[in-house]
């Protein structure tokens, strides 16, 4: 177990959509609320980390997501986080390993949790904050549809 991070990219169903993914999967019973809520989305992995806990405390503090929640990115998440990731990868590649280290813990900070991996400011840390600025600038630059969403989600 542990936490896994997902960004997704969701598609609305149609009524005639989630009518015939309903029948075709429940056949002759009612699905739940739950059952049908689930099923009103397409959903596309578009990137995903594994214990990259300074990004959960990103979302947990700035949205109060919890597991299995969602956020919508919108721009102003994208500006926010590519700023910080930014900042932090750049010190990382030109101060000092405490002063590098200074700046992540006030812009990106690990947290601490059960299931959430390493505190540690260390080069798994800046691969994560490395791959995530890559995955950013990639979906920020998708262009989506009226009925499409990039979202951010994780499980633990």
């Amino acid at each position: 177990m542990g936490l896994d991070q997902y960004f997704e990219i969701q598609k609305k169903r149609s009524e005639k959509e989630l009518e015939e993914e309903i029948r075709r999967i429940f056949i002759d019973e009612q699905p739940s609320d739950q059952e049908i809520e689930n099923m009103l989305y397409f959903t596309n992995e578009l990137a995903y980390f594994r214990k990259f806990n300074a990004l959960q405390n990103y979302f947990e503090k700035k949205f109060n997501l919890d597991n299995c929640e969602k956020v919508i990115m919108e721009d102003y998440i994208y500006e926010d986080l590519l700023d910080r990731t930014t900042k932090v990868l750049n010190a990382h590649q030109q101060k000092t390993q405490t002063e590098a280290e200074e700046i992540a813990i006030k812009l990106l900070p690990n947290t601490e949790g059960f299931f959430y991996g390493s505190q540690e400011y260390d080069e798994y840390y800046y691969e994560d904050v490395e791959k995530l600025i890559d995955d950013l600038q990639r979906m920020k630059k998708m262009e989506l549809d009226d009925d499409e969403d990039i979202i951010y989600t994780c499980w633990y």
